[in-house]
């Protein structure tokens, strides 16, 4: 099946040396932690075509960041990132496994804020989205024509939602 595939996500080393001889279209995830342009370059040098840039990274830090050979750069711009993964089910070790079909779970802090909870059923795995959803005006200004590709997670949303954050992107970028 993969065969039919001409653009691979790489989010691991391990499955960058398992693709780059076989003629794919490379680009990598953030889990990279792309950080620099002597990064970057290396990464070119070595057939990735497209880069989700860390997202530790600070605005400026973006903007001074040199693509050298076309490759093409991606910032996560909206939505709940990634704040941890764990291969630790809390549903399952409480007894609970499956009951993350039909019922959505949240962490709780010390101070009241909602950590989002993504299960995978197949593995027994868990994402824990951040509290607060990333939406930055001010990247998606001054990064509009710097990068090639601007990510939106979405999770939860609704469909006014949805249809209000791409007419706020559309109106930044126009």
């Amino acid at each position: 099946k993969i065969k039919e595939f001409e653009n691979i996500l790489i989010t691991n080393v391990d499955h960058l040396e398992f693709f780059k001889d076989k003629k794919y279209n490379l680009y990598l995830d953030n889990s990279f932690n792309v950080f620099n342009s002597y990064t970057l370059k290396t990464l070119e040098e070595n057939g990735i075509l497209g880069i989700n840039l860390s997202n530790e990274l600070s605005l400026q830090q973006i903007e001074n960041i040199q693509a050298t050979n076309n490759s093409k750069l991606e910032v996560d711009v909206y939505g709940n990132l990634q704040a941890m993964y764990s291969n630790f089910c809390v549903l399952k070790a409480t007894g609970n496994c499956g009951f993350c079909k039909n019922i959505k779970y949240n962490l709780v802090d010390r101070k009241g804020k909602k950590f989002p909870c993504l299960f995978n059923n197949i593995g027994c795995t868990m994402q824990v989205l951040n509290a607060d959803k990333l939406f930055s005006k001010e990247a998606i200004t001054k990064l509009s024509g710097k990068v090639e590709y601007m990510r939106l997670y979405v999770y939860d949303e609704t469909k006014e939602e949805l249809e209000e954050i791409a007419t706020n992107i559309k109106q930044i970028v126009s």
